[in-house]
This record gives C-alpha cells, sequence and structure tokens, in this order.
C-alpha cells in the first residue's frame, strides 16, 4: 500500500514538473571570435499555466563575456524597479521583469541579450535560481535551468595581399638606315617603318613632316653642273654687253 502511493506521488511530481513552465534559451551553443558579439533570445513557457509576470535572471562569466544591451520583447510591459531591473558586468548577472497584460497563455519571446565576447575560452550562459514566473495567483511556477555554451576563440588574422609591381618600359627609340643605292631612306619605329622618297634637295614622306635627307651626302651632279653653268653665263653676258657698247660708240664717233 505504501509503495503504490509513493508511486502515484511521484508521478504527480514528474506531471507537475513536465508541465511546468519555464525560460528557455536560443541558440543552445554559440561560438565566436574574441572582440564579436552575438545574441541570445529568451523565451518564455507557459506550459498550463497562464503568466502574467516574468523575471528572468541570468548569470554568466564576466571575464569572458559582457553584455551590450537587452531588447524588451512586444506586449511586454517592463517593471523597473529595483532588484527586478539590472545589468552586472562586474558580477556577470542581469535581472529583467515584465508582465504581460492578460496573461500569457502559448509561449512567447521574452527579449533579446546582446553579449560581447571579451577573450578566448568557454563561458556557460545559465537561467539561474532566482528566475520567477507568476501565475493569476501570483504563485511561481517556473522550474527548468536552460543555459547556453559559448566557444570564444582567437581571431583570424588574414595576410593582406601583395601589392603588384609594375615596371616602365623605355620609348622605343627610332632607327633610320640610309639605302644610297635606291634614293630612299627607311626610318623603323618598333615594328613599324616609314619610307621616306628622296627627291631633289628635300625628303617628302606621305602622312610626316619633310625631312631633308640627300643619299650621296652632298649636291647631285646635275645641280652641280646646272650651278656651273650658271656662273659662266654671267661672264659671257657681261662680255656681250661690253662688246656692243664700245661698237655703238665706235660708230656713234664716226
Amino acid at each position: 500500500m505504501k509503495k503504490n502511493l509513493f508511486l502515484v506521488l511521484a508521478g504527480l511530481v514528474l506531471a507537475g514538473t513536465a508541465y511546468a513552465a519555464s525560460v528557455s534559451l536560443s541558440p543552445v551553443s554559440v561560438s565566436v571570435e574574441k572582440g564579436k558579439t552575438f545574441s541570445v533570445t529568451a523565451v518564455v513557457d507557459p506550459a498550463s499555466a497562464k503568466i502574467y509576470t516574468s523575471k528572468m535572471e541570468l548569470s554568466y562569466p564576466a571575464d569572458v563575456l559582457e553584455i551590450t544591451s537587452f531588447t524588451l520583447a512586444s506586449k511586454w510591459m517592463a517593471l523597473s524597479q529595483e532588484g527586478y531591473d539590472l545589468i552586472d558586468n562586474a558580477a556577470g548577472k542581469i535581472v529583467k521583469t515584465a508582465g504581460y497584460p492578460g496573461g500569457l497563455t502559448t509561449k512567447q519571446s521574452f527579449g533579446t541579450i546582446v553579449f560581447k565576447a571579451k577573450k578566448s575560452g568557454e563561458a556557460v550562459i545559465k537561467v539561474s535560481s532566482g528566475t520567477q514566473l507568476f501565475d493569476a495567483s501570483s504563485n511561481n511556477v517556473s522550474a527548468g535551468m536552460a543555459e547556453v555554451a559559448v566557444a570564444v576563440s582567437e581571431p583570424v588574422v588574414t595576410a593582406p595581399a601583395p601589392t603588384p609591381v609594375t615596371t616602365s618600359q623605355p620609348a622605343a627609340t627610332p632607327e633610320v638606315t640610309s639605302n644610297q643605292n635606291k634614293g630612299t631612306t627607311t626610318a623603323t619605329v618598333g615594328q613599324e617603318e616609314q619610307v621616306a622618297s628622296t627627291t631633289g634637295e628635300g625628303t617628302e614622306v606621305a602622312g610626316m613632316q619633310e625631312i631633308n635627307v640627300n643619299p650621296n651626302g652632298g649636291d647631285s651632279l646635275l645641280a652641280q653642273a646646272f650651278g656651273f653653268v650658271k656662273g659662266w653665263a654671267w661672264y659671257v653676258v657681261i662680255i656681250i654687253l661690253i662688246a656692243a657698247a664700245y661698237v655703238i660708240g665706235k660708230r656713234s664717233s664716226n
């Protein structure tokens, strides 16, 4: 008889625990680099109860983590009295309290906590025993101890990309060659050639300015002969003029 009574009581306790209200945390594990931030969401599950007020209390290692902000979820009304609203990064503790108008009957987000990783190592964020969920009769019906495992690693340092080295190429120097046999001059720049035709005293290059080129290194034989003839012609003319003046003067005296 006593054994049957014990089984019944144990069953009632287990059933009450199974349907007790609780505060859970999401995600349950986090991997983060040192100096980075991450978010944890607290969720209130009323189970079979109707929750009107929630007091959430979390603990965390203050040497590894610190809280940068807390945002209360919509519809909750914050209670900011002393002892019910606290963020203490020195002690590693946060307490937030709020009421839900009309009572909460389904699972609902309570708020979001943003943590910053201060140094590498392992850390655990825990729902502490100070967490309380009150029903319409102000009875605390909370149960369970949720937690988040945090792994903080050193940041990965990537080497900067090498800077490309550019070298300037010297400008191509034109290479000029003369062809005396054909009376032409060829100017080569890189892979391109310009052919200049020599005519008389100058050279005419298509699409370029005139370049004086004499493949023979002086005046042509025809030009030299013409210049010589021109010089003697003046002497002949002068002699003819003198002779004509003499004849005319002779006739005048007679």
